[in-house]
């Protein structure tokens, strides 16, 4: 008898069922976007364009369980009706609105605020300047300027 084995999905099968995955997952785009983000993200994601409608409110409901990141700028009536957003993407120059919308969850909103404040005094790269050694050979470290 001859014993048969299963054969291993390939690399591009693996890919596609990935892509097809992530394809299910909708991108809300709150604003209209750049042509070049706009093309990344068509290409994995389902895209839902709210500026398009002429009901937010019902746009927002009607597909709120398939949209798991918004990209532009959020606001609370946005992220209250979508049961589980996992990103939110906002290029304003502050993050105010977005924090008083995550204030339920106290540890998403410290760790949103921290990961801001981390970017902006570039600690990740002043943890490494010092984990590194460099600080020894005197090497510079360039300090940033104050968050507030």
């Amino acid at each position: 008898m001859i014993k048969q084995h299963k054969q291993q999905p390939t690399h591009n099968t693996r890919e596609l069922r990935d892509r097809r995955k992530m394809e299910s997952l909708g991108v809300l785009l709150a604003l209209p976007v750049s042509p070049y983000l706009k093309s990344k993200l068509h290409k994995r994601f389902t895209l839902f364009r709210l500026w398009r409608s002429t009901d937010r409110r019902a746009f927002l409901r009607q597909h709120s369980s398939s949209i798991r990141a918004v990209v532009g700028n959020a606001d609370t009536e946005m992220i209250s009706v979508l049961p589980r957003p996992e990103i939110v993407s906002s290029y304003s120059a502050s993050i105010d609105e977005i924090t008083s919308v995550l204030t339920d969850d106290n540890d998403i909103a410290d760790l949103a605020i921290g990961l801001a404040i981390g970017v902006m005094r570039r600690i990740g790269r002043a943890d490494r300047h010092v984990r590194s050694g460099s600080w020894k050979a005197r090497k510079k470290h360039k300090l940033t300027s104050r968050v507030c």
